[in-house]
């Protein structure tokens, strides 16, 4: 949502805005090739392209970019990034490796044409600013000015300096690696891409304005989520005037009207439009698992539904963890009123 919305509010101004993702090895298959991008990695050459891509919906201003690399590849159903139990961050440290380097390579290229601002999103997008800070390749990158965005502060990308497929040493043997501006407050053996966006933004910005006052300080858990170990980068962020809180950057102006007791109807219209995507190689189970409880309120509709688009992390429920008859109270509520 915001990486949707944010272009659109910036391209109203008349600013063209360059939006660029990884292909997952399929995003791309529908786009017009651009240009192949060919950089230095793991001590030989890369080769990734970049494909021009058509957005659901055109806005003026506002040009939509995917990078195809066999090696960057989705983490499996339902899953961008992958789950890497033994050495987290591994796979997607790799992939975006070499997202990253192909970016700063397309800028260097002037792929997107002349930039200003480079607009950056959490650990999966920060090595471009590494890149542009000690790469001896992308010095060009410096002409511009650099942008970071806070979504899941706890997700720092934490990957070992050497002796590792997946460490920076590996990847870039040709930088002396600054320890000291790069490592992770905890594991002085590892670089945290996090704090690295943190350190090396000309800003950063938190999705809102209470949620930044809370990152300054230290995470007190479970009952308190702050800064998860790097409130002194963000307080010093903060203390050189580079912290912001931004309420989502989202639009709620054009949130569309459903028809008058017709949510329930509209909502499995949709499902089973979304099941009719071919890409869907696990619609048998979601039917399986959620396709009898869906079917049973078709004719009898609920007269009142409560739902809620987040993921499920602790953090979210932990409250209901610790006091369940709390959400078997709002359980029975919601019964009592005909709802689901």
């Amino acid at each position: 949502d915001v990486v949707r919305d944010v272009p659109r509010e910036i391209a109203k101004r008349g600013d063209t805005v360059h939006v660029v993702v990884p292909a997952y090895s399929r995003l791309h298959k529908d786009g017009v090739f651009k240009t192949n991008l060919d950089f230095d990695l793991r001590g030989t050459i890369y080769r990734a392209e970049l494909y021009e891509v058509k957005p659901k919906k055109e806005i003026a201003n506002i040009v939509h970019y995917v990078i195809h690399h066999p090696e960057i590849a989705e983490g499996g159903i339902a899953h961008i990034y992958h789950d890497d139990p033994t050495e987290p961050f591994y796979n997607d440290f790799v992939k975006f490796m070499i997202f990253n380097t192909a970016v700063a390579q397309a800028i260097k290229i002037e792929a997107f044409g002349k930039l200003d601002i480079v607009h950056m999103h959490d650990w999966h997008s920060s090595a471009v600013l590494f890149l542009k800070t000690y790469h001896p390749n992308y010095r060009e990158l410096r002409k511009m000015r650099y942008v970071y965005s806070i979504h899941n502060l706890a997700i720092q990308g934490i990957r070992p300096f050497y002796n590792n497929y997946a460490s920076m040493n590996n990847w870039f043997p040709e930088i002396n690696l600054d320890h000291t501006a790069l490592m992770d407050p905890r594991y002085h053996d590892c670089i945290n891409l996090m704090a690295v966006g943190i350190r090396l933004a000309d800003a950063v910005h938190t999705v809102s304005p209470s949620y930044k006052e809370d990152v300054l300080l230290p995470s007190r858990k479970p009952e308190f989520i702050g800064g998860e170990s790097l409130e002194k980068d963000l307080q010093q962020a903060e203390n050189e005037g580079r912290l912001f809180g931004i309420l989502n950057a989202s639009n709620y102006e054009n949130i569309r009207v459903a028809e008058t007791g017709f949510l329930y109807r509209n909502t499995v219209k949709a499902l089973f439009r979304w099941l009719q995507d071919e890409s869907k190689k696990y619609k048998a189970d979601f039917l399986a698992h959620t396709g009898e409880k869906i079917m049973e309120h078709v004719g009898n509709r609920p007269r009142f539904i409560v739902s809620s688009v987040a993921r499920l992390t602790e953090q979210k429920f932990y409250f209901f963890k610790r006091s369940p008859e709390a959400l078997e109270q709002i359980l029975k509520r919601l019964e009592s009123v005909g709802g689901i």
